[in-house]
């Protein structure tokens, strides 16, 4: 959940200079980093989310996941994804629970925001279904060491995902997040 967080706050910058098309508020985003002041807040919608992962120029998630969509709701940002578990990189299983994660499934996951202020919002990954099972902390934090920290090692189920630019903080809130400069 957090590489695909990541790759939201990370990526629109990449994106829009490849050329790719951009929902007007990630364009605005985007310009307002490479601008100077006055700045004003800037809405996502969901849509606008799920359109930069789905829409013409989509940006590429990982091999292994598709059919992302995301959502934010007062003080949380839910995800959900499909993903073949066997198409992505990992390290050696140490632990035979792990087996859970192959094949293909629908993962849904939860991140409480903590903090929004800038430079980066933390947030904290509360629940994690696997087809519609939630999946224990420990089991969590097992499949993160062998699906996400060899190639990315500073991901937990505590992260913090970098603000855009100029941005001061962000709101999340029913339907939207707020980058506020």
């Amino acid at each position: 959940m957090r590489v695909l967080i990541l790759l939201l706050a990370v990526g629109l910058l990449a994106v829009a200079q490849a050329g790719g098309a951009l929902p007007a508020s990630l364009a605005l985003i985007v310009q307002f980093a490479h601008s100077s002041a006055p700045y004003h807040d800037v809405a996502i919608s969901d849509a606008d989310a799920d359109a930069y992962f789905a829409g013409p120029g989509a940006v590429r998630l990982p091999v292994g996941v598709s059919h992302l969509r995301l959502a934010a709701q007062a003080g949380v940002i839910s995800g959900m994804a499909r993903i073949d578990f066997s198409k992505l990189p990992r390290a050696p299983l140490i632990d035979p629970l792990l087996i859970l994660f192959s094949g293909v499934h629908q993962v849904e996951a939860d991140a409480r925001v903590d903090s929004s202020q800038a430079p980066a919002a933390q947030l904290t990954v509360t629940t994690v279904k696997l087809d519609g099972d939630t999946i224990p902390n420990s089991l969590i934090d097992a499949a993160l060491a062998v699906l996400v920290q060899p190639q990315h090692p500073n991901i937990g189920r505590t992260f913090q995902v970098p603000l855009p630019p100029h941005a001061t903080s962000a709101t999340v809130q029913d339907g939207e997040v707020v980058i506020h400069y």
